[in-house]
């Protein structure tokens, strides 16, 4: 088992502006598509507020929280099919530990789970990844 590990997952598009509301329905397509695949895994998919430098409001942040490789397979499973489902569809991957922030993208049609997973482990960092 690994020890729960956050990292936050940011949807972007191509084709869309961020308020359209046929974006909004693909950002919601990956919160159902995430969310069912961890289900009976050792993960979840939360949304956590977070406050705005100069407004009273806050940005809802997705954030994929892990703990088992069977929660990993089923993140990059979930991802997967929600990249194949749209040509421009980027998924970006970011960890913050301490000061130091690490962030990759995953994009488009035709990505491998092998490159999924690489991705993922990168951004997990050698310590969690090899757990």
């Amino acid at each position: 088992m690994l020890e729960s590990l956050e990292i936050a997952i940011e949807p972007r598009s191509g084709d869309y502006d961020p308020g359209d509301s046929r974006w909004l329905d693909a950002v919601d397509e990956l919160k159902q598509e995430v969310t069912a695949a961890l289900r009976g895994q050792e993960g979840d998919l939360v949304e956590r507020g977070r406050p705005v430098a100069g407004t009273k409001g806050e940005l809802e942040d997705l954030i994929l929280v892990l703990g088992s490789s069977g929660a990993i397979t089923a993140a990059v499973t979930a991802f997967k099919a929600w990249l194949a489902s749209g040509r421009n569809r980027e998924i970006v991957l970011r960890r913050r530990e301490d000061d130091h922030v690490t962030e990759v993208s995953v994009r488009g049609v035709g990505v491998t789970e092998k490159e999924l997973i690489a991705q993922l482990q990168a951004v997990m960092g050698a310590s969690h990844a090899a757990r």
